[in-house]
């Protein structure tokens, strides 16, 4: 028994039409799983992006320069926000790294634990790499920030759009 054509495309040849299957593979639970873990991805990917922009807003409005978004070092990872600290008097400026946290909700723990050991180590790592490859900051105090963005809790917000935030300054100590 042949598999049954999913989709048709019409060819020409020399002696008139033909229907020829352009995809004859029936969907197997394994490419329907493949195409909702890749549809889950998108949606965090979106979710981030959005509580990536909601920060880089609330940094610039307190004072804060953007000097980098989605720093990458190869495949050690990415740094999301890389900022000037607004000027202070005693301190000076300090170049700040920033990991934000985006959540619809808390069903895996509150916004603060979601630093793993391995995660926290990683943004170590790019610290000194991004310092590495731009030695004008080396000079720079340094801190490892956390932004941490949570759904609005009100009953309209359907869509877990990002809403209250939480910014934690020096969450990592730097050598």
């Amino acid at each position: 028994m042949q598999p049954p054509i999913i989709e048709t495309d019409v060819v020409k040849p020399d002696h008139g039409q033909l229907k020829v299957p352009v995809n004859t593979r029936q969907k197997t639970p394994e490419s329907t799983t493949r195409k909702t873990v890749n549809a889950v991805k998108g949606h965090r990917k979106r979710l981030g992006a959005l509580g990536e922009a909601q920060a880089c807003r609330v940094l610039v409005a307190s004072g804060y320069e953007i000097l980098e978004r989605n720093w990458r070092y190869g495949r050690l990872g990415e740094l999301d926000i890389v900022a000037l600290s607004p000027l202070h008097a005693q301190m000076g400026q300090t170049l700040v790294y920033i990991e934000v946290k985006t959540r619809r909700s808390q069903t895996y723990g509150s916004l603060f634990e979601t630093l793993s050991t391995k995660q926290k180590t990683r943004l170590l790592m790019l610290a000194e790499a991004f310092v590495a490859q731009y030695p004008q900051y080396a000079a720079l105090a340094r801190r490892i920030d956390l932004f941490c963005i949570s759904p609005h809790s009100s009953p309209d917000n359907t869509h877990g759009a990002p809403g209250q935030y939480t910014h934690l300054v020096n969450v990592l100590e730097l050598a």
